[in-house]
């Protein structure tokens, strides 16, 4: 009734899914090249272009600063990648963000994560539940949409 399970198999065809996976900017390369041409049908605004780029930008600058790499395997994206890059944002880059734009990226970024979900390239997207405590007591808790 039951398969015969080999769950090395299985780790293995996880891992070769892993090695094959873009990493978080190629991700973000393929949605801004994929936006650009819904910008070009005017489905899109060239606004919402303009911050994927700069989210793009971000999330560069951020894994050269935190990782000491030019990209990023997804599968080393853990929970507390949002607070770190958020940290990042408001605390360590120069010019810094404030709180608004700095979520806005992290946003963005959650999105990106979801795609490599959807695509089967990572198992879970870790940032999904992910929360950002800010200082502005208007916004004690940041929770995804």
């Amino acid at each position: 009734m039951y398969k015969n399970i080999d769950p090395e198999r299985d780790k293995e065809t996880q891992r070769s899914k892993e090695v094959n996976a873009p990493t978080p900017l190629e991700i973000s390369a393929t949605h801004i090249i994929d936006f650009e041409e819904m910008v070009n049908q005017k489905i899109r605004s060239n606004g919402t272009l303009k911050q994927w780029r700069a989210t793009e930008k971000k999330l560069k600058e951020f894994i050269s600063h935190k990782f000491k790499r030019q990209d990023l395997e997804l599968s080393r994206i853990e929970y507390s990648f949002a607070s770190k890059f958020y940290d990042y944002l408001t605390f360590k880059r120069i010019p810094k963000l404030g709180e608004a734009a700095a979520m806005k990226q992290i946003s963005n970024t959650k999105q990106l994560l979801t795609t490599a979900e959807t695509n089967k390239y990572i198992k879970k997207n870790q940032l999904k539940n992910s929360n950002v405590a800010v200082k502005n007591p208007k916004f004690h808790l940041w929770k995804s949409s």
